[in-house]
C-alpha cells in the first residue's frame, strides 16, 4: 500500500500527497478547468459524453473552500479517498437537502481543500438561485464543519453550456473566491461574481469582456454634454461647484445633468463606490473600445 508521503506523477501535495485516482468525472472536470489547449477542450467535449455528463445544459459552479479540510486527510491514501467521498456525499446531501425540487448535480473534489458542485439549472431558475444561494450557502454547508476546520468560502458565477462554458462557470468561481478573499476581506463568505463588480474588469484578462463591461455600465449614455459633465466632475473630485466653473455653467444645471446621468445608468456619480465604478467603465471604454 503506498504511503501518503511518497511522491508521485499527477499528485495532490500540501501536508499529504497523493494521487487521487478514484473520481473519473473528478478527473476530468480537473483537467477540463486547467486547459488552454483547443485540442484539449474538443478531447473533453467527446469525453464528457462517455462519461455521461450532459453539458448542453446549463450548469453553475460553485467551489467550496473547506479551510482546514487537509488536516483531516492523514494515514494511508485509502483512508485519504474515503474520508474525500464521504465529504463529496455529505456536500450533495445538505445540497439537495435545501434545493428539493432538481437534483441534477455534480460533486467533485479538486485538490487541496477544495470541492466543486455543478448544478444544472434554467435560464428562468439562475436569478431566483443566486438570490437564495447567496443568502443560505453558510447555512447549507455549516454541518460539514466540525473542530478541525476553520469555515467554508464559497464562490460562484452564471450558468453556461458545453464544454467552453463549464470552463467559464469554473473560472467566474475562482474569480469571485479568491477576489472575493483578497478585496473584501470576509473569509467564510459567500461570493458572487456579479458582486465584485469594477474588481473583476480589474482582474480580467480577456479585453472583450472589458470593453462589454464598459458598454452595459454606460449603456444609454450617449449624450456628449452628459459624458463631458461626467468627466469635468470626476477631475474635480466630485466638486460640483469647481465642474461648474470649468464648464461656465450653473451649479444646478451640473446637478440636473447628475440626476439624468443616475436615471440612465442606475448609478450616481456623486457616491464614492458608485462614481468608482462609472469612473473604471469610462476607462476601460477609452482603452479597449
Amino acid at each position: 500500500m503506498n504511503s501518503l508521503s511518497e511522491k508521485r506523477p499527477n499528485q495532490i501535495s500540501g501536508p499529504i500527497s497523493f494521487n487521487y485516482s478514484h473520481g473519473l468525472i473528478d478527473q476530468f472536470l480537473v483537467k477540463l478547468f486547467n486547459t488552454n489547449n483547443e485540442k484539449d477542450i474538443i478531447e473533453k467535449e467527446i469525453e464528457s459524453k462517455t462519461l455521461g455528463i450532459n453539458l448542453s445544459k446549463p450548469k453553475i459552479v460553485v467551489i467550496l473552500n473547506i479551510n482546514g479540510f487537509l488536516n483531516r486527510l492523514t494515514g494511508n491514501q485509502n483512508q485519504a479517498e474515503e474520508l474525500i467521498e464521504k465529504y463529496k456525499k455529505q456536500i450533495a446531501v445538505h445540497f439537495n437537502s435545501f434545493f428539493t425540487l432538481k437534483k441534477d448535480i455534480i460533486i467533485a473534489y479538486l485538490g487541496f481543500e477544495e470541492f466543486a458542485i455543478l448544478k444544472t439549472i434554467t435560464v428562468n431558475e439562475e436569478e431566483n438561485f443566486k438570490k437564495i444561494f447567496k443568502q443560505s450557502a453558510q447555512l447549507i454547508f455549516s454541518p460539514l464543519l466540525n473542530n478541525i476546520e476553520n469555515g467554508i468560502s464559497i464562490g460562484f458565477g452564471h450558468a453556461y453550456t458545453e464544454t467552453r462554458g463549464v470552463r467559464e462557470a469554473y473560472r467566474e468561481a475562482r474569480m469571485a473566491l479568491t477576489l472575493g478573499e483578497k478585496i473584501l476581506g470576509k473569509p467564510e463568505s459567500c461570493y458572487y461574481f456579479d458582486d465584485l463588480k469594477e474588481f473583476r474588469i480589474i482582474a480580467e484578462d480577456n479585453n472583450q469582456k472589458k470593453e462589454t463591461y464598459a458598454e452595459e455600465v454606460l449603456r444609454g449614455l450617449s449624450n456628449k454634454n452628459l459624458s463631458l459633465t461626467l468627466e469635468v466632475f470626476f477631475e474635480e473630485e466630485l466638486n460640483v461647484s469647481n465642474a461648474a466653473s470649468r464648464l461656465r455653467v450653473h451649479p444646478n444645471t451640473i446637478l440636473y445633468r447628475l440626476n439624468r446621468i443616475k436615471q440612465i445608468i442606475n448609478l450616481d456619480p456623486r457616491r464614492f463606490n458608485e462614481a468608482s465604478t462609472i469612473k473604471i467603465a469610462m476607462m476601460t471604454k477609452k482603452v479597449f473600445s
